[in-house]
């Protein structure tokens, strides 16, 4: 016979501070909380100029590009946005005529995304003062050293969760029988889908950085050296 347990509020709460997992949770609450406060705080410099979070990630992502231009998958991939979401966000930015749609220099069938002159002068503001920013709250938060253990850890935290998402990713496509079929190139009607086939050699692009970025050592096993 299972044990029973009282179904007073209190009993729970004592049942829920004995749990060993709890400061998992607590840990896992406080980081969606400082997010969340970092996101919204007041004075953030995105909205001096008329952004919100999102926008001014997606700017900020492509100013940093290499290439000066990315694909809307490969900004979804660096920001927290959906690849539909980033339609939404860069036809608003496409409209205030911060960013323009081009055919890409590396695929002619697929386009692109560059800043405009206009997005280009925004970005030169907007990145210094998202900068400072930042490192004023941390800087009040944290000693030096301290900043260093935050920053691995929680580098070490993403690659983790990115891991774990595209292994998610790579086993859902794995059992997909259209998927299997198009890979195996057996004709099943997915033979002309470009998407498709784009998106199973993002699937391994990102496997194969993962595996690169777990293989490569942390700060603190560069001091141990």
């Amino acid at each position: 016979m299972s044990k029973s347990h009282p179904a007073q509020p209190e009993a729970l709460a004592v049942l829920v501070a004995q749990l060993d997992d709890m400061p998992f949770v607590d840990a896992a609450r406080s980081l969606v909380k400082a997010g969340f406060l970092f996101s919204n705080r007041a004075g953030a410099p995105h909205h001096a100029h008329g952004l919100n979070l999102a926008q001014a990630d997606v700017l900020i992502t492509i100013a940093r590009a290499e290439k000066s231009e990315l694909k809307c998958s490969q900004i979804s991939e660096s920001t927290l946005i959906t690849k539909g979401g980033i339609t939404k966000i860069l036809d608003r930015l496409a409209a205030r005529g911060l960013i323009r749609r081009v055919t890409s220099r590396e695929d002619r069938r697929s386009r692109s995304v560059q800043l405009t002159a206009k997005g280009v002068e925004l970005c030169r503001e907007l990145i210094p003062e998202v900068a400072r920013s930042a490192r004023e709250i941390f800087e009040r938060a944290f000693e030096p050293e301290q900043m260093k253990q935050f920053t691995n850890l929680l580098m070490l935290l993403v690659r983790k969760l990115q891991a774990d998402s595209i292994k998610a990713q790579t086993r859902a496509s794995e059992q997909s029988p259209e998927i299997k079929d198009f890979d195996r190139g057996t004709d099943t009607g997915l033979e002309n889908s470009h998407g498709i086939r784009e998106e199973l050699k993002r699937l391994r692009l990102e496997v194969d950085r993962l595996k690169a970025l777990q293989r490569a050592p942390t700060g603190s096993q560069l001091k141990q050296r």
